[in-house]
């Protein structure tokens, strides 16, 4: 059983992005491009330290993320190229479905706060052994700025939609 998550209040949600939110998406892009980097050196020093059985989970969901992030970002040039090979290999259905650019953005939005809220709660203790915590650290930083900047081209996208009734689609109900 799945729960959609869709953009609440917004039905017209999808598509690139507009250029009134580019400045978003290029910081959102750059704060998933840190959560990648950092992601990996947890993943190695994780490793290297033995943490690593402690830490799975949490490297798993910053890769659906990462992977959400992908979606969210498939027409900007650099995530594109990693949109078309995800949409080509595990994520063919998802591609098929025509999932992706805004329609993903509130989605991510929530996951990505989920990552931060657990890494906080349960891996802060990790942050003394190092270097594994350096990456920890910038990757709590990384959801942080993905989750502000994520909920940010969210406003810019929610305040350029139409209101409900305006006649965009067919709607019941009214006076007259």
């Amino acid at each position: 059983m799945v729960i959609p998550v869709g953009s609440p209040g917004l039905p017209g949600l999808t598509g690139p992005p507009p250029p009134e939110a580019a400045e978003e998406f290029k910081r959102l892009k750059w704060s998933l491009t840190a959560l990648v980097g950092f992601g990996l050196g947890r993943l190695l020093f994780g490793a290297l330290a033995g943490a690593l059985g402690l830490d799975v989970s949490a490297l798993l969901s910053m890769f659906l993320n990462v992977v959400m992030g992908a979606f969210v970002l498939k027409d900007d040039p650099y995530f594109g190229r990693f949109y078309e090979c995800l949409s080509t290999t595990v994520c063919q259905q998802c591609a098929e479905r025509g999932m992706g650019g805004l329609g993903c953005l509130f989605p991510f939005l929530i996951c990505d706060v989920m990552s931060l809220v657990l890494d906080l709660l349960f891996k802060t203790r990790l942050l003394l052994v190092q270097p594994y915590g350096t990456f920890l650290l910038g990757s709590i930083v990384a959801e942080g700025a993905a989750a502000y900047f994520a909920w940010t081209a969210f406003k810019v996208c929610r305040d350029m939609s139409p209101a409900p009734g305006s006649g965009v689609e067919m709607e019941g109900g009214g006076s007259g």
